[in-house]
């Protein structure tokens, strides 16, 4: 049994793959190892291997395990096993991926041997993520349009342009109603009316930019004038039309200028959505 031990402490971590946490991608880890004796020289035939996942390098709590594999064949002391979708208990492994540090803690046996009583190999490894995992990460996150907007950033979106999926979760229509969801921030609150606002006549707003935010304003037309030059005609009673003879007056019009009017001033636009980010 010691000799066993010395053995299992020479243990290599080849390469250690996490998959992206998508429906389409399978929820497997590829493990590779290596097992040798005391001298470096690899073993041969078969082992047992148990796995687990912990939180933290020592103690902490167990995430995921365990799970077992019988007679795993070694090839000058190397192996390989596909962790996952699932433990012993029926965890799914994604589950295990919930924290920021995942470390993984092996046990080596004969095949036939009960792994209840093996010691642990020490120190456990922290899994780190592939590259390919990481940009994974970084596109998962912006498809569901989460990556680049913070909590409180409102867009427009063209919610009846055909094919237009649904919003992802963590985003709502900024239509004044109560969010009622216990993870976001906002828990409690009403979404800010910018597409329905009966105050302003049940119209939908324009976003303006500014020092702060959420401060409402009145429609608005700015004071100004239209002047216009009428020319009265010759006022001699003889009628000759001389130049000297005419007289003029500036006024000031009272009636609306003509065109195409309405109960607001705007200028051409198209209609949106406004949405806002939750959580």
């Amino acid at each position: 049994m010691k000799r066993f031990l010395t053995i299992i402490t020479t243990l290599i971590l080849i390469s250690v793959v996490a998959q992206a946490q998508e429906t389409s991608v399978p929820s497997l880890i590829n493990y590779q190892g290596m097992l040798t004796d005391a001298t470096g020289n690899g073993l041969t035939g078969t082992r047992k291997l148990e796995f687990n996942l912990y939180d933290a390098p020592t103690h902490g709590n167990k995430v995921y395990g365990p799970q077992v594999f019988d007679n795993v064949p070694l090839v000058k002391g190397q192996f390989n096993i596909i962790l996952g979708p699932a433990d012993s208990t029926g965890r799914s492994i994604v589950d295990a991926f919930g924290s920021n540090k995942c470390y993984l803690g092996i046990k080596v046996g004969e095949s036939s041997a009960d792994l209840a009583g093996v010691t642990e190999i020490a120190p456990r490894q922290q899994i780190l993520s592939a590259p390919y995992a990481i940009r994974a990460e970084k596109a998962e996150s912006v498809t569901n349009g989460n990556g680049f907007a913070p909590i409180g950033a409102v867009m427009a979106w063209h919610k009846n342009l055909e094919n237009t999926p649904a919003l992802p979760e963590g985003w709502t229509e900024c239509n004044g109603q109560l969010i009622n969801d216990p993870e976001s921030p906002y828990n409690g609150q009403n979404a800010p009316s910018l597409n329905i606002n009966a105050d302003y006549g049940d119209r939908g707003l324009f976003l303006r930019g500014s020092t702060t935010s959420g401060v409402y304003q009145d429609d608005q037309l700015q004071d100004h004038q239209h002047d216009y030059t009428h020319v009265y005609g010759d006022d001699d009673a003889d009628g000759g039309g001389h130049a000297a003879d005419n007289r003029w007056a500036t006024y000031q019009t009272s009636d609306p200028v003509t065109g195409k009017h309405g109960s607001e001033t705007r200028p051409v636009n198209m209609s949106v959505v406004w949405i806002i980010r939750i959580k």
